[in-house]
């Protein structure tokens, strides 16, 4: 990304399409909706922080009958503190719902708010 700040409000971040690192212009504007919040998106397929660092991507998901098998037995819980001590990037999300709701995974929802 551009490293000092731009008066005009543009900058150029890279990103990694397809095994290539191509620059976009992007401006600090944030959509927002009418109250004043940002507007939010959700991407249903692929990984967008696999363009950012072009890498690959790999996602858990723990409601999965592997993931399951794998939380239950401690592999899960073994697999993270590897990608940790191997310093992956790693980032974590949770179901849309009430902070005071909980899974039986120990999982805390996220207030649906912020997901939209």
């Amino acid at each position: 990304m551009t490293p000092e700040y731009n008066e005009e409000g543009i900058y150029t971040v890279c990103f990694c399409i397809q095994g290539e690192w191509v620059p976009v212009v992007v401006d600090d504007w944030i959509p927002c909706e009418s109250l004043g919040k940002p507007k939010i998106c959700h991407q249903e397929e692929g990984d967008a922080l696999v363009d950012l660092i072009g890498g690959v991507g790999e996602e858990i998901d723990i409601r999965s009958a592997q993931a399951q098998i794998d939380l239950a037995s401690g592999r899960l819980w073994s697999q993270l503190l590897h990608f940790k001590q191997e310093r992956f990037l790693l980032g974590v999300g949770s179901p849309s719902g009430s902070d005071v709701h909980i899974s039986s995974s120990g999982i805390v929802g996220m207030l649906a708010q912020y997901c939209r």
